[in-house]
C-alpha cells in the first residue's frame, strides 16, 4: 500500500514518489493519511478555544492536529485564567470535543510519561519521585516538587485543578 498515493480531491491513484495531483493541483496522500482525513467529523460553526498556552506549545499541538486532519487556528488570546496563555488553539465548535481528544492523544505521544505521572498524583504519590504526599501540603516532602495550590505561592483559582498550570 505504501507504493501509491491518492488524490483527496478526485481519488486518482499515483506512484508514491509523485507529490501533487495533476488534475486537482492538491497534495497527494497515502491511503492511511486519506483514511485518517475521512474519519474527522465535519467542521462547522464559530471558533472555540480548546487549549491556551505559549505560542510554541500551541503551535506544536496545532501541527499535530493538522496531521490528523483537524482544521485549527492559532490566535492571540487574552489570558482567561489559570493556565491561560497568550495564544489559543481554536477549532470550529462542531469538532471541539473530537479535537480535544486529539490534543490528549498528541500530549500522550509527546509526553509518554504524563499518564503515569497523572495516575501517581491521583493516588496520592509524587508524580516525579513516587513518594507519599501530605494532603494540603503544596510540595513533595522528599523531592520538593511544587504541586501548586493556594498558600504556597501557587494559583488561587479553584477551577484550575492544582499543579497543572504551574
Amino acid at each position: 500500500m505504501d507504493d501509491i498515493k491518492i488524490c483527496p480531491g478526485c481519488g486518482a491513484e499515483y506512484y508514491a514518489h509523485i507529490k501533487i495531483c495533476r488534475s486537482c493541483d492538491v497534495e497527494l496522500l497515502t491511503p492511511d493519511e486519506l483514511k485518517r482525513l475521512k474519519s474527522v467529523p465535519r467542521a462547522e460553526g464559530a471558533l472555540v478555544c480548546i487549549y491556551e498556552g505559549d505560542y510554541d506549545r500551541v503551535s506544536v499541538l496545532a501541527s499535530a492536529l493538522d496531521r490528523d486532519g483537524v482544521e485549527t487556528k492559532v490566535l492571540k488570546a487574552p489570558k482567561a485564567g489559570c493556565g491561560g496563555g497568550d495564544f489559543g488553539l481554536f477549532v470550529p465548535e462542531t469538532i471541539a470535543r473530537f479535537a480535544a481528544l486529539k490534543v490528549d492523544e498528541a500530549f500522550n505521544r509527546m509526553y509518554p510519561d504524563l499518564k503515569e505521572a497523572e495516575e501517581r498524583l491521583a493516588s496520592g504519590q509524587c508524580p516525579a519521585c513516587g513518594s507519599a504526599l501530605i494532603e494540603g501540603y503544596g510540595e513533595c516532602p522528599d523531592c520538593g516538587l511544587n504541586l501548586g495550590g493556594a498558600g504556597n505561592g501557587g494559583c488561587d483559582d479553584s477551577g484550575c485543578g492544582g499543579g497543572g498550570c504551574h
